[in-house]
């Protein structure tokens, strides 16, 4: 007999029956993983210390060359400044755009995001133009009196192209946190007698720290890792480490020690993310899907204990840096926080508006505004020099977004349904990875074991590598739509004799049909402009549209790259504005309040 509070013991059998069906469908995704990206870690491990002798000279002589240690302390000290410059930079947008309407914070958001919309190689052009010799800022300061070359190739133009880059990765996690602080506690503050400033240092920034531990930690892992910008930006004064791994495999054939260097740079990722982990009780999720970072759950007794002298230390100077700003005016003058906002956004978007007029330029040249107009460049973009990668690019990216949504939609539905909280937790961890390991790490990985299988230079290493990398995205998005559905209809159907697979096919998939689409979109647009991996894995007989924009911002000077931006522009533009109109559409398809949570938000 059975009292109010058990479960019958064949009821429970179902149950756990259920939940193992439901977890195996998490199976596929995090083999692939597991063997076309882990795998590919543990070998470039393995050969760091075995190419081309056995033994721990690639790191001695990476760690003990002036040269080398000179390279590895100024890709952390740019990390580092583009880390620093993204939070002093991004709080106060993020503030301004929780303080904006709908209709101004939906623009504000959009104008954040728009960088994401355009390849990394479209926004390091834009740079290359804006920072050139001959480029508008050069011109500005020659007018003014200054005599310079430009900040090109220089570890200062490295550094805005990080900023820029990375300056969305601090901005939205803010705003996810900042979203859910009530606005009640600061008035309160000030009823109490506190003015603005002082009650923002007290009361508001210690709410956000979530947000900017989080915003900290993404711009310095991608920032430590970072291959493009200072590749093209940076030359000798600007390089960075990420550089150098691709120097030893492209030009050197140095393969244990480019396994070496990104070992290193693979360690330091991952004493961050430890530390993180550990000594900010951050959560993984959080870096990966910013909304999640909304749930943080408030700090345990023990912790408030121990963080205690330091909070105090942190009232102790707020109040001293809020009375000063109070006693100055500044604080209460919120034209100053709409005008830094607006000055932030113009920095975010127009930089990209740069390639239009360059890919009218009548000449070679990178010249801004162009000495005059042509059309040449939009026809030598239909040659096959250069349609040929885009159709390349093209094909494998939509091979990509179908497996990955695939996989990672699966996995999403089996890691909420069917896994454990901590089993659940270890799936997730091992299918955010490539999120969080810089990519040029996974590159060197994966060229190491694809030139072995004869996969580089090859469209199935690209769609295999890929993949692997989009996962994350359609896992990330799937299971936060997971999440937020109510289990009760599936329960419905088994009870009424549906099995699995017809509860997936006709119960789950109706209700995050808008999240597949999502998914869909951002992997096919993650695999059209990713760069790095297709650098190192294709060359002469396989070239993606990224490798050969790549090849045309190192090696030429072609305003063909302005015309592919362009279009990138324009194709953004529609995006937009058929993602606003279907998510009205899917408003009034879902028809219940659990279906609109399920639906597309705002994402990176």
């Amino acid at each position: 007999m059975t009292t109010r509070g058990d479960v019958p013991p064949a009821r429970s059998r179902r149950a756990r029956i259920a939940a193992t069906r439901w977890g195996l469908l998490a199976l596929p995704g995090l083999l692939f993983v597991t063997i076309i990206y882990v795998a590919p870690l543990s070998w470039m491990l393995l050969q760091s210390v075995l190419s081309p002798e056995p033994g721990l000279d690639n790191f001695a002589q990476l760690l003990g060359s002036p040269g080398y240690q000179r390279v590895l302390l100024q890709t952390l000290w740019m990390a580092l400044v583009a880390t620093g410059l993204c939070l002093l930079i991004g709080y106060p947008v993020a503030y301004a755009i929780t303080r904006a309407g709908s209709v101004m914070r939906r623009i504000l958001v959009i104008g954040v995001i728009s960088p994401y919309l355009t390849s990394i190689l479209v926004r390091t052009f834009a740079w290359e133009v804006l920072l050139g010799r001959l480029g508008p800022i050069n011109q500005v300061l020659a007018l003014l009196g200054f005599r310079t070359e430009g900040m090109l190739l220089s570890a200062g133009a490295v550094i805005v192209g990080l900023v820029h880059i990375l300056l969305p990765l601090m901005i939205l996690p803010l705003y996810s946190v900042m979203q859910g602080i009530d606005d009640s506690l600061t008035r309160s503050a000030r009823a109490l007698g506190a003015g603005p400033a002082q009650a923002f240092f007290r009361v508001y920034l210690p709410l956000t720290l979530p947000g900017i531990e989080v915003g900290c930690v993404l711009v310095f892992v991608y920032g430590v890792g970072a291959f493009i910008s200072p590749q093209i930006l940076g030359g000798r004064s600007g390089i960075m480490l990420g550089v150098i791994i691709q120097i030893a495999i492209d030009r050197m054939a140095e393969l244990g020690f480019a396994a070496a260097a990104a070992c290193v740079l693979m360690l330091i990722v991952l004493a961050v993310l430890t530390l993180y982990r550990t000594g900010m009780a951050g959560s993984i999720e959080w870096l990966a899907v910013r909304e999640s970072i909304a749930r943080a759950r408030p700090e345990s007794p023990r912790r408030r204990r121990e963080g205690a002298p330091r909070v105090r230390v942190q009232a102790r100077l707020g109040d001293l840096l809020g009375r000063s700003l109070d006693s100055t005016g500044l604080s209460r003058r919120s034209g100053l926080l709409w005008g830094f906002t607006a000055a932030v956004l113009i920095f975010l978007v127009v930089p990209q508006l740069i390639a239009v007029p360059i890919s009218f330029s009548s000449t070679r040249t990178l010249i801004f505004p162009p000495r005059g107009l042509s059309t040449q460049w939009y026809v030598n973009f239909l040659s096959a020099e250069w349609l040929s990668p885009a159709l390349t690019s093209l094909t494998v990216a939509g091979v990509v977004a179908v497996a990955a949504t695939t996989l990672g939609g699966l996995a999403g539905v089996g890691v909420v349904r069917g896994l454990g909280p901590r089993a659940g937790g270890m799936a997730a961890v091992l299918l955010l990875l490539p999120l969080l390991i810089p990519t040029v790490v996974a590159a060197v990985g994966l060229y190491l074991v694809f030139v072995q299988l004869r996969l580089t230079d090859s469209v199935l290493g690209l769609m295999l590598a890929h993949t692997a990398l989009a996962i994350p995205f359609a896992f990330a998005v799937l299971s936060g739509h997971m999440r937020s559905l109510d289990s009760t209809f599936e329960r419905a159907a088994a009870s009424l004799g549906a099995g699995h697979g017809a509860v997936l096919r006709r119960i789950v998939f109706p209700l995050v049909r808008p999240g597949v689409l999502v998914a869909l979109f951002f992997t096919l647009l993650f695999s059209f402009d990713e760069a790095v991996v297709a650098i190192f894995l294709s060359g002469i007989r396989v070239k993606t549209l990224p490798r050969r924009m790549f090849e045309a911002l190192l090696l030429e000077s072609d305003p063909t790259v302005g015309v592919v931006a362009t279009l990138s522009l324009g194709l953004s533009v529609l995006v937009l504005v058929g993602s606003a109109r279907f998510g009205q559409t899917t408003r009034r398809w879902s028809g219940s309040d659990a279906q609109r949570r399920a639906g597309p938000g705002p994402a990176e």
